[in-house]
């Protein structure tokens, strides 16, 4: 796993799973409700593949949308919605460049490379979010961060397993 500070977009995609990755992953598909089993997807065409599946998205995201509510809720209630608004977008400013460079430099194209950056900047934004209403390092949004700081891009389910790249 990366350390603190350290990110490395997309760095470690179709690798196995280090033991630290398998439990952080893991970590991450219980806190949604999923089961605990793990796979890595190998190649760029199988991304595209659980991308397009509406079926890969179900219950995770819609937890995670959920959950994303309810933090903004919490979040402006702590320090105001103005200031809120403010520190997220400060959060996420200046990734877009390099979070889709990295996974055009990992192989994806143009469409899945720009997929992967929002996904990434998405999980900035949310790990912020989970920090500003005072959720802890355990939080869902702060362990799927993790796992893109590491390299990784959490993808989805594929029937009851959850998915990475």
């Amino acid at each position: 796993m990366a350390l603190p500070g350290q990110v490395r977009w997309f760095s470690r995609l179709a690798q196995p799973l280090s033991p630290d990755e398998a439990a952080a992953a893991a970590a991450y598909a219980r806190s949604l409700g999923l089961g605990p089993e793990c796979d890595v997807v190998e190649d760029w065409r199988e991304v595209e593949r659980i991308a397009r599946d509406p079926r890969s998205a179900q219950g995770w995201w819609s937890r995670e949308e959920a959950e994303r509510v309810r933090l903004t809720r919490e979040a402006a209630g702590r320090i105001g919605e103005e200031l809120l608004l403010e520190t997220l977008t400060a959060a996420v400013e200046g990734h877009a460049e390099s979070t889709y460079a990295r996974a055009v430099e990992a192989g994806g194209d143009e469409a899945l490379a720009r997929v992967a950056s929002g996904a990434a900047l998405m999980a900035i934004h949310n790990r912020a979010l989970a920090l500003l209403s005072g959720s802890g390092a355990e939080h869902v949004f702060v362990q799927k961060y993790a796992l893109f700081a590491s390299g990784r891009w959490p993808l989805g389910t594929r029937g009851t397993t959850f998915t990475l790249f």
